[in-house]
């Protein structure tokens, strides 16, 4: 399961059409195997969004313990 929703998955942003420039929507790959989809030129609201999901947290959550 997913915290995406169905037009994020597909690579939309929320607000989009209210930006005053053009968007360049870019996925990245982040360290916990999901994606990240995102403006290239702000990218950090999704970037935090994406850490607060359930699979983000866990693949934390076992990196901290493996450190420990």
């Amino acid at each position: 399961m997913t915290a995406w929703s169905a037009p994020e998955q597909a690579g939309h942003v929320a607000n989009a059409m209210l930006a005053d420039r053009p968007l360049r929507i870019v996925t990245r790959p982040c360290a916990c195997g999901g994606e990240i989809t995102a403006d290239a030129a702000d990218p950090g609201e999704q970037i935090r969004r994406h850490n607060r999901t359930l699979a983000h947290l866990r693949w934390w959550h076992r990196q901290d313990r493996e450190t420990a």
